[in-house]
C-alpha cells in the first residue's frame, strides 16, 4: 500500500500537496521503529525528501525552535515541525 501511494504521488495521480502528508506517515514510522529500537519498515527507504521545505506556521523565532528541535528523520526529509506536534511524552 505504501508503494502504491508513492507511485501515485510521482505520477500526478495524487497531488504534489499530499506528499507531505504521505512522507510525515512515513517519518512516523521510522521514528517509532527507531524509539523502539527496531528495524525500519523497508517500504520507508523509497520515500524521498520534499523539494521544498515544509515547516509549521509561526513566527520566524516559533519555525526557527522547530527547525532546531525536529526529530532528524522528519529533518532529513525537509519537515521542520516541533517535536511536541506529533509526539507527546506519557507523564
Amino acid at each position: 500500500m505504501p508503494g502504491q501511494l508513492i507511485a501515485l504521488v510521482r505520477t500526478g495521480q495524487i497531488g504534489r500537496d499530499c506528499a507531505p502528508s504521505l512522507t510525515i506517515s512515513h517519518v512516523v514510522a521510522e521514528k517509532i521503529a527507531d524509539d523502539a529500537a527496531g528495524t525500519r519498515p523497508a517500504w520507508t527507504k523509497r520515500v524521498p525528501a520534499l523539494t521544498e521545505i515544509w515547516e509549521s506556521f509561526g513566527t520566524p523565532r516559533m519555525r526557527a525552535q522547530a527547525e532546531a528541535t525536529a526529530p532528524h528523520q522528519l529533518a532529513l526529509r525537509n519537515i521542520y515541525i516541533p517535536t511536541t506536534s506529533l509526539w507527546r511524552h506519557s507523564a
